[in-house]
């Protein structure tokens, strides 16, 4: 059975990297430029999701929010949360729950592959 994961950035270049990347690993994959439009594409799947990357400033719906929306209906899944800032920078945008892992962009595919690797084998 292939993993799934969710893709939610506003970033049309990262998703589609990130789209391609996880695509090479045996993803399927469901993209969404927002947190609005991420929650309709979940709310319209059967999918259960392994990995869900979001990015914390986005536009409209923030990245902690959309968080906080998914968490409770996949609790299963690992969180990425992706910021072209620190995350000291961001402490006011992050949710305060621990359940997800901080990733600052850009990022390397090999930081990318062993954090993925690590996660699904937690």
């Amino acid at each position: 059975m292939k993993k799934s994961a969710l893709i939610v950035d506003d970033e049309i270049g990262l998703r589609e990297v990130l789209t391609e990347l996880l695509h090479i690993w045996d993803f399927e994959v469901i993209e969404a430029e927002s947190g609005e439009q991420a929650l309709e594409c979940v709310a319209n799947t059967e999918e259960t999701f392994d990995l869900i990357f979001i990015d914390v400033n986005l536009p409209g719906l923030s990245g902690r929010e959309l968080f906080e929306h998914l968490q409770p209906d996949f609790p299963q899944a690992s969180y990425i949360l992706m910021s072209g800032f620190d995350r000291e920078q961001n402490a006011a945008e992050l949710p305060e729950s621990e359940d997800y892992i901080y990733l600052k962009k850009p990022f390397r595919v090999g930081e990318l592959k062993d954090l993925i690797d690590r996660l699904l084998t937690q």
